[in-house]
């Protein structure tokens, strides 16, 4: 496989959360699963893939147990919450109560290889980052067809996120992302949208409390049947970044602290 190593050995927990899933999740498992595996038994590093299946009509659940059978290095958590960081938020909380390194998340869409999610993890262990990012917007980034209009939203999305945080990432959507597990408990019971936005509220709350954060240019694939609704996540998602920005404004007072 060409493996670059670690300059540490780590113990990772990959999240992977997981809402009607049927259709992707088998063939998103099974590429982790055997990728890191592969590390695993190169004594690279350790691992643990932890789905979260959340609010799930379809047969998501089977197929992620049919998998644990399989693959003693897979857990899952059954939740009944609202929204994609909702179940990120879920699964981060569960991992740090365990002995990991790192901890990290992935969509389940396979939008983005083991492969490129360890790139993530080899800038923290190489360069000493307290996280690192995905990005689909940076000079060596790979972006496979995307239609347009997800392009011009996520963009203007992206713009209003550094015009209201002054953060310089050009992309703070993107499906993959990696934390030391001491930065992320810094930061875990700060108010964090429970939906689409958690990510930006999350990059915040790490620069506002001086941890460092690497964006990683990476090769990512557009996939069908997008769980994601332009218009009416879109308007969420902005308001999510307004209210946030409230909260820790000198209006904090006249704003309640209950969490999106």
């Amino acid at each position: 496989m060409g493996i670059d190593c670690l300059v540490e050995r780590m113990n990772l927990a990959i999240i992977i959360p997981a809402h009607n899933e049927e259709n992707r999740i088998g063939k998103t498992l099974a590429a982790y699963s055997s990728y890191f595996s592969y590390l695993a038994r190169k004594k690279i590093l350790n691992y643990m893939l932890l789905i979260v299946i959340n609010s799930t009509t379809d047969r998501t659940e089977e197929i992620v147990k049919k998998a644990m059978r399989k693959e003693s290095r897979m857990q899952c958590l059954i939740r009944q919450g609202e929204g994609k960081g909702y179940a990120v938020l879920e699964g981060f909380r569960s991992a740090l109560e365990k002995n990991y390194d790192c901890i990290g998340f992935v969509d389940a869409d396979g939008a983005i290889s083991p492969r490129e999610f360890y790139k993530l993890v080899k800038h923290l262990g190489k360069k000493k980052f307290d996280a690192a990012i995905g990005s689909r917007y940076l000079k060596g980034s790979i972006v496979k067809p995307q239609p347009l209009p997800r392009i011009v939203a996520s963009r203007l999305y992206n713009l209003i996120a550094r015009v209201l945080f002054f953060m310089p990432y050009r992309d703070t959507q993107c499906g993959a992302k990696v934390f030391r597990s001491r930065s992320l408990s810094a930061i875990i019971s700060k108010p964090i949208s429970l939906a689409w936005s958690f990510d930006v509220d999350m990059l915040y709350y790490l620069r506002k409390k001086g941890y460092s954060i690497s964006e990683v240019p990476i090769r990512w694939t557009d996939k069908k049947n997008s769980k994601f609704n332009l218009f009416r996540n879109g308007l969420h998602m902005i308001y999510s970044l307004i209210y946030t920005r409230l909260l820790n404004s000198p209006l904090m007072p006249l704003f309640s602290h209950k969490t999106l």
